[in-house]
């Protein structure tokens, strides 16, 4: 992948040149492409990125209007901390429907996702499942998983669906329920929730993007994973994201 810290200056400052509706799902996304604001030397670089605009949100019922984008980026900035999954780069600007989200578009086989994958590389995916247990994921479809095309690597997209204390997790990862939380993933949540409860600068800024009710039962959700080690039952009836893909 390209450098880190280079790509979320493209996404924050370039200009977006090109862009075009998807026509999946329920809220406006678009596909743009970014280009470097450069007047005097002309370069054929570009950058293609996903762009969730605010104004784009269909209210839901479960979810206060306005606020998936801001989902979208603590997703983001919890996996960084965790160190897992891999989410692609994400920042939150203006664009030409106003202010949303912008991630980094993630070049995908168009015909794997986590139906066809999990067989082989069922392991691959723990981190995913643990990961929506945490942040209480009301929408993992086996879409939202994208087998990177050049690499075979996993990334885990949409996320605005989430840190709601209304929803339920919603996953198609059913192959988890029962199964005991590796060691790293114990340790890595054990240090994000001692961050929540002693860092205060951390705590307030999160707040930029969830409630401080939904940063409390964050923790909450975090504890109860150390202290059950297992992922938790699920519900066919009541767990299910609809579309499945």
């Amino acid at each position: 992948m390209k450098d880190f810290e280079e790509v979320i200056f493209k996404l924050s400052n370039w200009n977006f040149k090109r862009i075009s509706k998807i026509p999946e799902g329920s809220n406006y996304v678009f596909l743009v492409q970014l280009e470097p604001n450069l007047k005097k030397n002309k370069t054929d670089e570009e950058l293609y990125a996903v762009y969730k605009p605010l104004s784009g949100e269909k209210p839901l019922m479960d979810f206060p209007i306005g606020s998936l984008h801001n989902r979208e980026k603590f997703s983001w900035i919890i996996s960084l901390k965790l160190g897992w999954p891999k989410l692609p780069p994400l920042v939150i600007r203006n664009g030409p429907y106003g202010i949303g989200s912008l991630q980094l578009f993630i070049e995908s086989h168009p015909k794997k996702n986590y139906f066809t994958e999990r067989k082989s590389r069922l392991k691959d995916f723990m981190k995913i499942a643990a990961f929506d247990v945490l942040i209480n994921n009301s929408d993992r479809k086996a879409g939202s998983c994208l087998i990177d095309l050049n690499s075979s690597q996993i990334w885990a997209i949409d996320h605005g669906l989430t840190f709601n204390y209304f929803a339920n997790i919603r996953t198609v990862m059913f192959e988890f329920i029962g199964q005991e939380y590796s060691d790293q993933i114990i340790d890595d949540i054990s240090s994000l929730i001692f961050l929540l409860e002693n860092d205060q600068s951390f705590f307030l800024n999160a707040t930029m993007y969830v409630n401080e009710l939904e940063l409390k039962l964050l923790i909450k959700r975090g504890k109860n994973m150390l202290r059950e080690g297992l992922f938790p039952s699920l519900d066919p009836y009541v767990n299910v994201p609809w579309p499945l893909v």
